[in-house]
């Protein structure tokens, strides 16, 4: 009797487990994935890495851009990818959603995304206005207003005598006007004996 009642026993806390056991699902559990790019900015001919994790080891994953296909990348042993996604010269401004889709380790279907910025060719550029004369025009007035004030001033500064030059000269006048100032009062004292009234 006692062993039936165990037996018993038994059987209905395996009738109870059995619902909760299904519940839990597969262990581990599968991973929600995620995805990244890198750069996230980027200027209109350029390329940016999209990468992502979450799926089965040895499977392949589609690529996408907006929806539009870009071909697909393998994923590795640790359930990763990682591609190249690049972008025309003439390719859409502004925010791009690039999705990775395949399957989970247990089959079931996974899709993670990432953004990324694409900016036009004279957004790239410093000080650029959006309309591709920014930086030019910002540059161009530089130069032109430097040498506006190169052609005006320093030119004059660098083709003129330094003031060096022209303070050394008048000492060396004025000591050799001195020394024959000099030299004819001495001349004078010896045919007159006497100095040279003015």
């Amino acid at each position: 009797m006692r062993r039936a009642a165990v037996a018993v026993i038994a059987v209905m806390a395996c009738l109870f487990a059995a619902p909760v056991w299904a519940g839990q699902g597969p262990y581990p559990p599968p991973s929600q994935g995620s995805a990244e790019v890198s750069p996230s900015r980027i200027a209109a001919g350029e390329c940016t890495a999209f990468s992502g994790s979450g799926f089965a080891l040895g499977s392949t994953v589609s690529i996408a851009d907006d929806g539009e296909s870009r071909g697909t990348a393998p994923v590795d042993a640790d359930g990763r990818f990682r591609t190249q996604v690049c972008f025309a010269v003439d390719a859409r401004v502004g925010v791009h959603d690039l999705s990775a889709s395949g399957q989970r380790s247990d089959d079931s279907a996974l899709t993670v995304s990432a953004s990324v910025t694409v900016t036009g060719l004279e957004q790239s550029a410093a000080g650029g206005n959006g309309l591709g004369f920014g930086s030019d025009t910002g540059g161009s007035n530089s130069a032109n207003s430097g040498a506006g004030d190169s052609g005006a001033f320093g030119s004059l500064a660098r083709t003129g005598v330094p003031l060096s030059i022209i303070m050394t000269a008048a000492l060396v006048l004025l000591a050799v006007g001195s020394a024959l100032l000099l030299a004819a009062e001495r001349r004078h004292r010896r045919r007159h004996g006497r100095p040279r009234t003015a």
